[in-house]
C-alpha cells in the first residue's frame, strides 16, 4: 500500500512538473526541441529533456556519426546515464566528508573543456556545435562544471569504500601497458612512397607545432571511419593491433605523436589517448564494482518513474557514459 501511494505521488509529480513548465513557458509544450517535457522523476526530482540535451551534445562530440541520429532517439538512449548520475551524485555528497578543493574541480573542468575543444577541432567549431544543439556556451560550462564537482565526489567516496590495498595504480609507464587506446592519421601511398612519407611527415610536424591531432585528424586522414571521430579508434589490447603500430606507439609519451609508421594500409601517425597496466585494470574493476553494488541499492530504495518511451535500463547494460565518464582514471595530459 506504502508503495502504491509513492508511485501516486510520483504520477502526480509527473504531471505537476509538466503543467508547471507550461506555466512558466507558455510556448514550452510547442518548443520545438521538446525541451520542457519531464522524461522521468527520481524521489520527486525532475529530469527534463533539455537535461539530457545537454548529454546528448557531449555523446555527439565524441561520436560523429550521432549527429545524424534523431534527437528523441538520443536522449532515451542517455536517460539511464541521467538517472544514474542523479541517484549516484546525490548519495556521495551527502556521503563525502570534506569539501572538493575549489582548484581541484576547476583542473578537472578545464581539463574536460579542453578535450572537447580538441575533440571538436578549435574553440570556434566547439562555438558552432553548441549552436547548432540550440545550447549556449554558458549552459555547457555550466553542466561541465557540474559535472566536475559531481563525478570527482563520487571518485573520492567510491574509491574510499572500496578495498585497494592503498596503492596508486596511476604511477606507472605507457611501456607496462597491456591495452591502449589510441587515434590515428592514416595517410595512403596514392602516388608515390615518398609523397605519403613526405605528407606524414609535414601533418607530425604541425601536429607538433601545435595543430590539435583531431583536427589534423578530420583534415588529412585517409581513414575515413576514424577521421570523423578524430582519428580515434577505441581500445586495443597487443594481439589486436599491427605489432609495428603498437611498437612505436608504447615509446612515445602519451599524448605526443609518433613518427610515421608504414604498413600495408600506407603510413599512420598514432597517438596513445590512454592506457592500462595489469594493476589499472585490476583498480578499475574493484572500483566499478563497488560503484554497481551502491547503484543497485539506490536504484532498489528509490521511487523512479520514467515518461512513456524512456525506460531505465537493467545495471550492467552497454550504458554510454557521460562526460567524465572515466571519473576512476587519471587524466593523461594531451600536448
Amino acid at each position: 500500500m506504502v508503495r502504491w501511494k509513492k508511485l501516486l505521488l510520483l504520477i502526480a509529480t509527473l504531471a505537476a512538473s509538466i503543467c508547471s513548465a507550461a506555466a512558466h513557458d507558455p510556448d514550452a509544450l510547442h518548443d520545438p526541441q521538446g525541451r520542457a517535457q519531464v522524461v522521468a522523476v527520481v524521489n520527486r526530482r525532475v529530469i527534463t529533456a533539455g537535461d539530457l540535451d545537454l548529454y546528448v551534445l557531449d555523446y555527439r562530440m565524441r561520436r560523429a556519426r550521432a549527429w545524424d541520429e534523431p534527437i528523441e532517439k538520443l536522449r532515451r538512449q542517455i536517460v539511464t546515464t541521467a538517472v544514474d548520475d542523479l541517484l549516484l551524485g546525490g548519495w556521495a555528497d551527502i556521503q563525502m566528508e570534506n569539501q572538493i578543493p575549489p582548484a581541484m574541480i576547476e583542473a578537472s573542468f578545464r581539463n574536460s573543456w579542453n578535450d572537447r575543444e580538441n575533440i571538436a577541432g578549435g574553440a570556434e567549431r566547439l562555438r558552432d556545435m553548441i549552436a547548432d544543439s540550440r545550447l549556449t556556451e554558458d549552459q555547457v560550462r555550466d553542466w561541465y562544471k557540474r559535472k566536475a564537482l559531481e563525478n570527482l565526489t563520487i571518485r573520492e567516496v567510491i574509491v574510499s569504500r572500496a578495498d585497494l590495498g592503498g596503492k596508486n595504480p596511476f604511477d606507472a609507464k605507457v611501456a607496462d601497458a597491456v591495452r591502449l587506446k589510441v587515434a590515428q592519421i592514416l595517410i595512403h601511398v596514392s602516388k608515390s612512397e615518398e609523397d605519403a612519407l613526405g605528407r606524414a611527415l609535414l601533418i607530425r610536424r604541425d601536429v607538433e607545432a601545435g595543430l590539435a591531432f583531431e583536427r589534423a585528424a578530420r583534415l588529412y586522414s585517409d581513414d575515413g571511419a576514424s577521421a570523423l571521430d578524430g582519428g580515434e579508434l577505441g581500445w586495443f589490447d597487443a594481439g589486436e593491433l599491427h605489432p609495428d603500430l603498437w611498437n612505436a606507439a608504447k615509446k612515445v609519451v602519451p599524448g605526443s605523436c609518433t613518427e610515421p609508421v608504414r604498413t600495408k594500409a600506407g603510413y599512420h601517425l598514432m597517438r596513445v589517448l590512454d592506457f592500462e597496466t595489469p594493476q589499472q585494470i585490476d583498480y578499475l574493476r574493484i572500483v566499478e564494482e563497488e560503484e554497481q553494488k551502491q547503484l543497485r541499492e539506490l536504484r532498489d530504495k528509490s521511487d523512479i518513474l520514467c515518461a512513456e518511451g524512456y525506460e531505465l535500463l537493467p545495471l550492467g547494460s552497454d550504458v554510454e557514459e557521460s562526460a567524465a565518464g572515466d571519473k576512476y582514471r587519471e587524466p593523461i595530459p594531451q600536448q
